[in-house]
Order: structure tokens, then C-alpha cells, then sequence
């Protein structure tokens, strides 16, 4: 089994913020080959230095791709967003 911890940082402007829907995807199918299962363990979301992880959900789905989605833009503010997760990658038996 591997871990693997990556962060993306985003810029997200008040257009954004205006649309009412604030969805991230990454692609981690590139990390897993057809003999192995990806594992989402940990995902922590920071806007600035405040930790908001509560206010995402996050799924992945059977292509390996992670989609990060803020449930509500009430009192969100255009800046940085860090989206750290963390996943492990396991071979199928």
C-alpha cells in the first residue's frame, strides 16, 4: 500500500463565489493502474489560514477522479483556497 499527500492551491474570485457552486476535481487516475484501488483517506480544505474542511464534501469516483465541493458560499471571501488530500492506493486481490 501507498499514501500519497497532494495539495493544489486555487484562486477562487467573487465570480466564482457569485455562481453559488464552488466544485474542485482532480484527476488521480494517473497514480493508480488496473491491477490496484485508490482509497481516499483524509481531506482537508483551508480558505487563507482558517481550516474549512467542514464545509466541504469530497468523492471519489470509480475513475480515480476527486471532486471537492464547498456546500454553501455564504460568508466566503475571493482568495486562496488549499485543497490538501490525502490517499492510499491499494493492489485488488
Amino acid at each position: 500500500m501507498r499514501t500519497m499527500t497532494i495539495k493544489n492551491d486555487i484562486v477562487v474570485d467573487e465570480k466564482a463565489i457569485n455562481s453559488g457552486n464552488i466544485v474542485y476535481k482532480f484527476d488521480l487516475s494517473t497514480f493508480v493502474s488496473t491491477n490496484q484501488s485508490l482509497r481516499i483517506t483524509e481531506v482537508i480544505v483551508r480558505e487563507g489560514l482558517a481550516n474549512e474542511s467542514s464545509q466541504y464534501v469530497a468523492n471519489v469516483d470509480q475513475h480515480g477522479i476527486l471532486t471537492v465541493v464547498r456546500k454553501s458560499v455564504s460568508g466566503m471571501k475571493p482568495g486562496m483556497v488549499q485543497v490538501e488530500y490525502t490517499f492510499s492506493i491499494d493492489t485488488k486481490k
